[in-house]
């Protein structure tokens, strides 16, 4: 299983965001997470990573207990386990191949090829000198992706990587995940 939630909780300040969850998330599949706003779905997925700490029950991820491990067992993790956001994160004074290298520069490697890589993956290997701000809002996303796959995950978080885009927009986010995870055989789970 590459995600394991066994009766996982989380409260903050008496507020309970999570109660007793419980589910599995098979390798190499494609699983989604529906709920109402409010409802505790990022909560859910950020104790994947390990930037939220179940305050009852485990996650487990890749193998691992996020929660148990220490900063650089945490920052190893979260090697393999790329993160799609909402709200696209991205740097308005570098380039899109700038923007998709920013994990790569953070742990110290320049790789050029693994950018245009994913870059082309994403649909996007001409806009590698662009600024974002010159992108639409499903490009921008594309972006987001790429910058996520840029590191080789094994694992792919998806905050509700569609909700700013319009309708065809989504179904081309949608058909991109769904084409990440049968050619490259990342596992996929994503809230929406």
């Amino acid at each position: 299983m590459a995600v394991e939630f066994d009766h996982v909780s989380r409260q903050f300040d008496g507020v309970t965001a999570l109660d007793n969850v419980s589910f599995s998330v098979p390798d190499d599949s494609i699983v989604g997470v529906v709920g109402t706003s409010g409802a505790g779905k990022s909560t859910l997925l950020r104790t994947v990573n390990g930037l939220e700490t179940p305050t009852g029950g485990t996650v487990t991820t890749l193998g691992v207990e996020p929660a148990t491990l220490g900063a650089g067992e945490l920052r190893g993790l979260r090697r393999e386990v790329g993160m799609i956001f909402q709200q696209y994160n991205l740097l308005g004074s570098k380039t899109v191949a700038e923007n998709v290298a920013m994990p790569l520069t953070l742990e110290g490697t320049r790789d050029a090829r693994r950018v245009n890589d994913a870059l082309e993956l994403v649909g996007l290997g001409d806009k590698a000198d662009a600024k974002p701000q010159e992108l639409s809002g499903g490009q921008r996303q594309r972006v987001g992706i790429a910058r996520a796959l840029v590191t080789r995950p094994r694992l792919l978080l998806c905050d509700e990587p569609t909700s700013a885009l319009d309708p065809m927009t989504t179904g081309q986010i949608l058909d991109l995940l769904t084409q990440i995870n049968e050619q490259l055989g990342i596992t996929v789970l994503i809230i929406t």
